[in-house]
């Protein structure tokens, strides 16, 4: 309750009081009493509100305050009652009343209260202090639970991290030292492929060179074999008679080591040219001119065995025998200058004409044949 209501109070309790011992007391004097005069406080006869006490700040959360103790309720002045009297010679005065003692209690009582207010409050702002110190140390407590939970985190973390890293080392150190047996292992297969690839090599190189070696051996032999069986045969070579006439330079075709197996050439009236082939391959070079036309007999591939020779001035008309008889195709037409004569060959025995040799120039001036014995 604020000192204004009190005082309000205080006031209409008096004249209440006031006005109920009036009326008691004057009929003893047969005549109607006057009102109560009831001087109020300075404060509410001047018309002016009473001063309120400051509004204390409201805090965040303030603990309830206790209740204050209501101040006693000032005691019911004294009234003051006014005899009227009558007086002839004027109005009747009614004494002052005297309020000094009402005031005095009522200024105590705005005392008591004022010291009232401002010890709730100095006990709420304790309050709120302690409220606000209390949070201070809870917020702190707080701080520092979720600071120490933080630093856990943290560490788990940083310890989360060192295992990874730790085994993730240990795998890469694990797949390196893989990785280097198998290089190891790889290493070690090339150079043993490699070396048995080399020793395979030298091995057929040398199997190659021992191959080649054996094969010029036998071909230095079959052809020393065959050099002295043409040698041998040359020895016991038997030699034709000379088919034509005398014109001309020498000419010789002779097989190094095998048998005429073919005899060619160019021909007309009479022969132009002859040429031939080996059984062991070699070809003979081509002997005579360029006139007539190309004519090419049959092979015999064992050897020719002898010839059919017409001539003159010139060899006019040559036919090899293979086996002993004529072959179809004849070189040279036997006319002309090449003809006249007829004369025939056959080498004696299993013999094989093995060159044919005697003078020419644009043409086959002569001829005569040599048989292997």
């Amino acid at each position: 309750m604020s000192a204004a209501a009190i005082i309000i109070v205080i006031v209409v309790v008096s004249v209440i009081l006031g006005v109920y011992f009036s009326k008691k007391t004057c009929p003893k004097f047969g005549y109607k009493c006057p009102a109560a005069v009831v001087t109020p406080p300075a404060s509410v006869s001047s018309g002016e509100t009473p001063p309120t006490p400051p509004t204390p700040p409201t805090p965040p959360t303030p603990p309830t305050p206790p209740t204050p103790p209501t101040p006693p309720t000032p005691p019911t002045p004294p009234v003051v009652e006014t005899a009227k009297t009558e007086n002839k010679r004027g109005p009747v005065v009614p004494p002052p009343v005297d309020t000094s003692k009402a005031d005095a209690e009522t200024a105590a009582a705005k005392a008591r209260f004022t010291e009232a207010a401002a010890k709730a409050q100095a006990e709420r702002d304790a309050a709120i202090i302690v409220r606000v110190q209390a949070d201070k140390r809870e917020a702190e407590a707080a701080d520092r639970a979720r600071e120490q939970a933080a630093t856990q985190a943290r560490q788990q973390a940083e310890a989360a991290d060192r295992a990874r890293i730790q085994a993730a080392e240990q795998q890469a150190a694990q797949a390196r030292q893989q990785a280097e047996q198998q290089a190891a292992q790889a290493r070690q297969q090339a150079e043993q492929q490699a070396r048995q690839q080399a020793e395979q090599q030298a091995r057929q190189q040398a199997e190659q060179q021992a191959r080649d070696q054996a094969e010029r051996e036998a071909r230095a032999r079959q052809q020393a074999e065959q050099e002295a069986q043409a040698a041998r045969a040359r020895q016991q070579a038997v030699t034709s008679q000379s088919f034509g006439g005398g014109g001309g330079g020498d000419y010789a075709m002779n097989c190094p080591s095998g048998m005429m197996k073919n005899i060619s050439g160019r021909g007309g009236w009479w022969v132009d040219q002859l040429k031939g082939n080996c059984t062991d391959g070699t070809t003979l070079n081509p002997v005579g001119g360029q006139g007539g036309g190309p004519v090419d007999t049959a092979d015999c591939p064992s050897g020719y065995t002898g010839v059919d020779v017409t001539y003159g001035e010139f060899v006019g008309k040559l036919t090899p025998k293979c086996g002993g008889a004529p072959i179809s195709t004849p070189i040279g037409g036997g006319l002309g200058s090449g003809g006249g004569q007829s004369g025939s060959f056959d080498c004696p025995g299993a013999g094989k004409i093995t060159g044919i040799s005697g003078k020419a120039g644009s043409y086959i001036d002569s001829m005569k044949v040599t048989c292997s014995g």
